[in-house]
């Protein structure tokens, strides 16, 4: 809210309240790759990798001291795209060197080496940073 110079922020002694209310919350997959077999060759199976998480809130501002909406409700909408790997398989743990020997991953992951579960998990933070935003910026247009 810093670079708002017509918004600031308050603890306790504000003159306006804003309400957010989470109304939906959803995850897809967007991104696949074939399947591999033990000798490296590609199956007819796809096998997802990547998802995406969106999240959905309602908002309002109320003016602190009647209670009175001033601005509100509006939804605003925000997602984020995360990768991940299926821990069970050596296939995405692991992979061929040009000379024919498994080759552990880890050493070229850059860090996203992550079961959909804690990958879904770290995606949050930069989500729920990009829909607070959002709902300042919106907020800011209007006031």
């Amino acid at each position: 809210m810093s670079s708002y110079p017509n918004l600031k922020y308050f603890y306790s002694k504000a003159d306006y309240i804003i309400k957010v209310n989470i109304i939906s919350k959803s995850t897809k997959q967007i991104g696949y790759k074939y399947d591999r077999n033990n000798q490296n060759i590609r199956q007819k199976y796809l096998r997802a990798t990547e998802g995406n998480i969106s999240i959905t809130a309602n908002v309002n501002v109320f003016e602190k001291n009647n209670n009175k909406l001033i601005l509100g409700p509006f939804n605003v909408t925000a997602d984020a795209d995360f990768d991940y790997i299926d821990a069970e398989s050596i296939n995405d743990q692991s992979f061929i060197d040009s000379n024919g020997n498994i080759r552990t991953i880890l050493s070229y992951s850059l860090g996203q080496l992550e079961g959909i579960d804690t990958a879904k998990e770290a995606a949050l933070t930069p989500l729920y940073r990009k829909l607070s935003k959002k709902i300042i910026d919106s907020i800011s247009i209007y006031w």
